[in-house]
C-alpha cells in the first residue's frame, strides 16, 4: 500500500508518527541537557566504582592487620583428656579408671622484639602497597572515564 503513496508523504510520515509520540509522552520533554564537565564525570565515575570499594576494602583489613603486627599473640588455653577407657563396664567414664587423666593449662609464646618489628615492618608494607593499588586503580578509571 505505500508503494502507491507519493514520495514525499512516504517521508512525511515518520516525522507525523515522533510527533504523536511526543504528544502523548508522560511528562514536560526538557529544554537542554544539563551540561557535564569533565571533573564532574570522572568524579562521579570514581563514586560509584566497585574496584575502588573491593581496594579499599583490602586496605582496611592490611590497616588491621598492621595494627596488631607489633603485640604478643593470644594465650592459648589447652584441655586434655589422656587414657579414657572406650570398651568394657567402665567405657567412657573418667574416674572408674586410676589411669584416666586431665589436664588443664594456659599457654602464652612471648617473641621477640626483634621478630615483632620484622612483622610490624611487613604490615606497614603490606599497607603502603593497598594505598599504591588504590591510587592506580583511581588513575585508571578516571583516565577510562576521560
Amino acid at each position: 500500500m505505500s508503494t502507491f503513496l507519493h514520495p514525499h508523504a512516504r517521508r512525511r510520515a515518520p516525522v507525523a508518527a515522533a510527533l504523536v509520540a511526543l504528544w502523548f509522552a508522560p511528562g514536560p520533554l526538557p529544554a537542554h541537557a544539563e551540561a557535564i564537565t569533565l571533573d564532574h564525570a570522572v568524579a562521579r565515575a570514581l563514586a560509584g566504582a566497585p574496584e575502588l570499594a573491593r581496594a579499599q576494602a583490602l586496605r582496611t583489613a592490611a590497616s588491621e592487620r598492621a595494627a596488631s603486627a607489633a603485640q604478643l599473640p593470644d594465650p592459648e588455653l589447652l584441655l586434655g583428656l589422656d587414657n579414657v577407657p572406650i570398651e568394657g563396664d567402665d567405657a567412657g567414664s573418667l574416674g572408674a579408671d586410676f589411669m584416666t587423666m586431665r589436664r588443664i593449662g594456659l599457654m602464652q609464646r612471648f617473641e621477640g622484639a626483634g621478630q615483632r618489628r620484622a612483622g610490624q615492618a611487613a604490615a606497614d608494607a603490606g599497607v603502603a602497597l593497598r594505598d599504591s593499588a588504590i591510587d592506580r586503580q583511581r588513575a585508571t578509571l578516571a583516565r577510562a572515564e576521560a
